[in-house]
């Protein structure tokens, strides 16, 4: 797969990230349709494109470079032009190029100064991406896929886990986990995708996932029983079984009491055949 499939792929899912890199609001996201655009009369296509919902909004046309190609801006701005000529002459656009770094830059922009000067058309620098506080969780899947192969494993488990935290919606987290080991089978081409995954300890991540629900329906059934008494020996027992089951699974006592958030004596405690 090359690059920048892999950039179209993100902005398809976490079109968030297109505008974070841009330094502009990430709530743009939900006004704005991805998808790309046939241009039949020359047999090209713009594989990326941001379509407003409402109007008063741009249009946003994307190119990802990771070569060097003196005419970048120039084929770019054809294919728009060539597109509102079939379509829309009175269309507001932005054209948006995102270089993998800023060398594969065209040295002679004098043909581009003005749409430069005035934003109709925006570079962007993968090599000089900041990190942001608050940073969302596509902006990390672009850290992924811009950081050295040696990273590459660290920052992809971070990414797993954060997204273990913040994604709620199971189809979501499922999305991310496909995306994120297709970005490391990018990127270590050498390894198969099973590989990948016990190297990425995904199928612990699903785990802990599953784990943590069960606590939380045992919880959840012990409230519906309404007394406080059978509550808290609900929990007990609820949190006794996952035990077994996870020290069963080989978990350390360590790893279990992080995931189910008890203190690392309790879990020893329910550990304990005689408890």
């Amino acid at each position: 797969m090359k690059t920048d499939a892999l950039f179209y792929q993100l902005f398809g899912q976490y079109p968030e990230a297109f505008f974070e890199l841009q330094g502009m609001p990430t709530e743009l996201a939900q006004s704005y349709d991805f998808s790309s655009l046939e241009l039949k009369e020359t047999a090209q296509r713009i594989d990326g494109v941001f379509i407003p919902k409402i109007g008063g909004l741009p249009t946003y046309f994307v190119e990802v470079q990771f070569y060097l190609d003196p005419a970048i801006f120039a084929n770019l701005l054809a294919k728009i032009f060539l597109w509102m000529k079939r379509n829309d002459p009175a269309l507001d656009f932005r054209g948006v190029v995102i270089f993998g770094e800023r060398s594969l830059e065209p040295k002679d922009l004098r043909p581009y100064q003005a749409l430069l000067q005035s934003g109709q058309v925006v570079r962007c620098f993968l090599d000089e991406l900041t990190t942001p506080t608050g940073r969302s969780l596509g902006s990390d899947v672009l850290r992924l896929i811009t950081c050295a192969e040696a990273n590459a494993k660290e920052v992809a488990r971070d990414l797993l886990e954060r997204a273990e935290r913040e994604l709620s919606a199971p189809e979501f987290r499922e999305k991310m986990i496909e995306l994120v080991e297709t970005v490391v089978l990018y990127k270590i081409p050498r390894m198969t995708r099973e590989e990948i995954r016990a190297m990425l300890l995904v199928d612990d991540v699903r785990k802990i996932r599953l784990y943590q629900e069960a606590l939380e329906e045992g919880i959840e059934q012990g409230i519906e029983k309404g007394i406080e008494k059978g509550i808290e020996k609900g929990q007990m027992k609820e949190r006794k079984r996952l035990v077994v089951e996870m020290m069963a699974e080989g978990l350390p006592l360590s790893k279990i009491a992080s995931i189910l958030r008890i203190p690392q004596a309790e879990v020893q405690a329910h550990a304990d055949p005689s408890s």
